[in-house]
């Protein structure tokens, strides 16, 4: 009866075990990672993560817009939603912030002396 037991509970675990780790599997970006325009064009002001903003963790998580020029940033994710600092900061909208749902969440750009993408960063407002 006890082996029974013991043989249930491992039984239990690993399959418990095999569900945590398709589901982290399945959720976790991969770089490098490749944006796909008809997400990114998902613009969505709901309560859940939108499209846009499970792709814009996707290019930070992967460091994918360090180094790109803003002709390349343009073709990539299209025209900013606004400019700052005479165009060394572009702002693009994400959607609604995680965490306070009356807020809205941006993927900030900010561009070096060189013209090259300094920095990448989420923002809220």
């Amino acid at each position: 009866m006890r082996r029974r037991w013991v043989l249930w509970v491992v039984g239990v675990a690993l399959a418990a075990a095999a569900v945590l780790g398709y589901t982290w599997n399945n959720n976790r970006v991969r770089c490098p990672f490749r944006l796909d325009q008809a997400e990114w064009s998902k613009l969505e002001r709901s309560g859940a993560l939108s499209p846009r903003q499970r792709q814009a963790d996707g290019l930070l998580k992967c460091n994918t817009l360090r180094g790109m020029s803003r002709a390349e940033i343009l073709k990539l994710l299209g025209p900013p939603d606004d400019k700052f600092d005479k165009s060394r900061w572009w702002e693009y909208t994400t959607g609604v912030h995680r965490g306070v749902p009356i807020d809205v969440e941006f993927l900030d750009v900010t561009f070096g002396d060189n013209g090259l993408v300094r920095d990448a960063s989420l923002s809220t407002d």
